[in-house]
């Protein structure tokens, strides 16, 4: 039985190289930096590297070079690609329905980094000091806030006003375990009320949308384009947060704790489950 694909004006890489650039680029995405180190350290370090990369070499991998080839074979999108098996095109739905719902959430994590991008550019972080309407009377900045004894072990919390050439200051009597940090009270309200949406990032959640639809308005003649960028740009930020984590206090004990596998950790269902 012979199968023929009617040829359709589709879209061309205009060099092979944008085309390996987009694969690089879809090999690293928000899920490789942002959610990867969170479940490796919740899950044991190395002991969840082990089914990691066997589901990776397993599945993973031989599940990326099907859609690949199955792509470059049919030169048709998820909806069409499964022409020539009218049974598997629910495969291709289920797919676009994937990374529409992908999108939907990583587009906010987006968001979220192009807020913390613009505010770092102020001479004060946003969540480094008090005085802001978000904060409560309790608000206090670790580092210029300490507690001290009088004479009969009432214990009181003194601010020195970093102020530190001056010999006098008030310590007024408080409550210590009642104080909240000034970066605990930013995040406060987000986690505990939802609210409404801000302003603030509904325009950056906007933003974001935009700069995707910039991306791929033409297809393969745009994204191809944006691949220099998007293949090149995250290892050279990966590379820079590995040296600077290299340099901290307690590094060793972090690689230690990435590379060597908890064995009794190996058999747990919570750690195979999230992968």
């Amino acid at each position: 039985m012979i199968f023929c694909l009617k040829e359709e004006n589709n879209h061309q890489w205009d060099r092979p190289l944008e085309f390996v650039l987009s694969l690089i680029s879809n090999s690293v995405g928000l899920g490789n930096v942002w959610r990867f180190p969170y479940l490796a350290a919740q899950n044991g370090g190395g002991a969840f590297l082990i089914p990691y990369f066997l589901l990776y070499f397993l599945i993973g991998a031989p599940l990326y070079y099907m859609e690949l080839a199955l792509g470059q074979f049919t030169s048709r999108g998820p909806a069409s690609g499964f022409v020539l098996a009218r049974g598997w095109q629910g495969v291709g739905f289920a797919m676009i329905i994937n990374s529409v719902l992908g999108t939907l959430y990583y587009n906010v994590i987006i968001a979220w980094a192009l807020f913390y991008f613009v505010v770092s550019f102020r001479k004060t972080l946003l969540w480094s000091d008090c005085g802001h309407w978000w904060n409560s009377n309790r608000c206090f900045v670790p580092g210029f806030q300490g507690n001290t004894s009088t004479g009969n072990d009432t214990t009181l919390n003194c601010t020195a006003l970093l102020a530190s050439n001056l010999s006098n200051f008030t310590c007024p009597p408080t409550n210590n375990t009642k104080d909240v940090p000034a970066t605990e009270e930013f995040f406060y309200s987000s986690f505990d009320d939802f609210g409404v949406p801000g302003t603030y990032m509904s325009v950056l959640l906007l933003g974001a949308w935009i700069i995707i639809c910039l991306c791929i308005f033409r297809g393969v003649q745009s994204s191809g384009k944006v691949a220099y960028f998007t293949a090149i740009f995250p290892y050279i930020v990966l590379l820079i947060l590995i040296i600077f984590t290299a340099t901290l206090e307690g590094a060793g004990k972090g690689i230690r704790y990435y590379i060597v596998p908890r064995w009794k950790l190996i058999g747990n269902f919570q750690v195979n489950n999230d992968h």
